[in-house]
């Protein structure tokens, strides 16, 4: 019997050195991976937390189940030392309802100076749904103001709260708050984030209006856009750059492409980045799957809503105002027409004078 046992211990041992030392050879071999297939390796691993924390994924979009052309303020919160159970699914267990009212206080306490005639906001607010991450809990809130300016005095309330880490008496580890529309076809916007390698998170990039902001914009529409374009050919209308966002040891940029609609376009938009060598390259920066993600996305930033819900090449990119062709087209060419018909006959008028009239006698009328 003892021998037995003492065979069992040493079985034992023997696994857990083979174990430690396969680990160490894979440690010491993922040590051994050059650069910069290392640091894309670690940073394509980070990218789906990376994800789940700044923006909406496909399942939250199809759960917010928002009308078409309807918009939301939509507020993920990724809260701390709040204990998820399997009853807070149910609307109608105690628990669902406790963190009901928590989050009800801390609207209250976010909004208050801005809405302080209203009990929670001038509108609807909802608990869309909750989601354990592990040690944490995702929850995801809709809000509707009376107006737009409502919704945006909110957002900016709320993303100050969530820096600050508290949300009323919950603490946050994280989370964002944006205005988003719902859009009316399927299969036309995709929204598409990359992790730039080695790219500096320089100043100015999170400022839409900063010339830092612009010429980044510029090359990642030769680079990017055009990589879509050549994919998609005709079908591919426009690509709009939505912001970069810093990262460990890379900058991730998010864009929208709109396509003419088609059940097979997410599966093509993909494909283009797959290479048999295994990485591709987008400019100079190196890419392996994982640090690209393509999603169809239903609903959009409302900012983008105006240039994402219409597939005429008439319509303006980004940054350009809409005036009615009347006003640029029309008047204009009818005007500069009329300036060069005056222009013509006024010229073939003074020609025929010097031709003709200039040294001629007049003669009298006859009586």
């Amino acid at each position: 019997m003892g021998s037995a046992i003492m065979k069992t211990k040493l079985t034992v041992v023997l696994w857990l050195v083979l174990l430690i030392s396969v680990n160490e050879v894979r440690c010491e071999a993922f040590s051994r991976i050059r650069e910069p297939w290392k640091t894309l390796i670690e940073e394509g691993l980070r990218f789906p937390s990376f994800l789940k924390t700044k923006f909406l994924t496909p399942e939250e979009q199809e759960s917010l189940q928002l009308a078409p052309n309807e918009e939301a303020l939509v507020v993920k919160l990724i809260l701390k030392e709040q204990n998820f159970t399997g009853d807070m699914r149910s609307r109608a267990s105690k628990a669902y309802k406790s963190l009901q009212l928590e989050l009800k206080h801390g609207l209250k306490s976010v909004l208050g100076e801005e809405f302080p005639e209203s009990d929670v906001f001038k509108g609807k607010w909802k608990l869309q749904d909750i989601q354990s991450l592990g040690h944490l809990t995702r929850v995801l809130l809709s809000l509707n103001g009376s107006d737009a300016s409502d919704n945006e005095k909110a957002r900016k309330n709320i993303l100050r709260a969530i820096s600050q880490g508290q949300f009323g008496h919950l603490p946050i580890w994280n989370g964002t708050a944006e205005v988003y529309q719902q859009l009316v076809e399927k299969n036309t916007v995709f929204d598409v984030t990359v992790q730039l390698y080695d790219q500096p998170f320089v100043a100015g990039m999170d400022l839409r209006e900063s010339q830092t902001f612009l010429n980044m914009s510029d090359q990642m529409h030769q680079m990017l856009g055009t990589r879509f374009k050549n994919v998609f050919g005709e079908h591919f209308f426009r690509m709009t750059i939505v912001g970069f966002y810093p990262s460990l040891q890379s900058t991730v940029i998010r864009a929208y492409v709109l396509l003419d609609p088609d059940p097979e376009n997410i599966y093509y938009a993909s494909i283009a980045w797959y290479d048999i060598k295994g990485y591709v390259y987008l400019g100079k920066f190196p890419l392996l799957p994982q640090n690209i993600k393509i999603a169809e996305s239903r609903l959009v930033l409302k900012e983008f809503y105006h240039f994402l819900n219409d597939r005429s090449y008439r319509r303006p990119f980004e940054g350009e105002t809409r005036v009615h062709p009347l006003l640029t087209v029309t008047f204009p060419s009818l005007i500069g027409l009329a300036v060069l018909l005056v222009v013509f006959f006024g010229i073939f008028r003074a020609c025929h004078y010097v031709a003709y009239e200039r040294n001629q006698k007049k003669e009298p009328i006859p009586e």
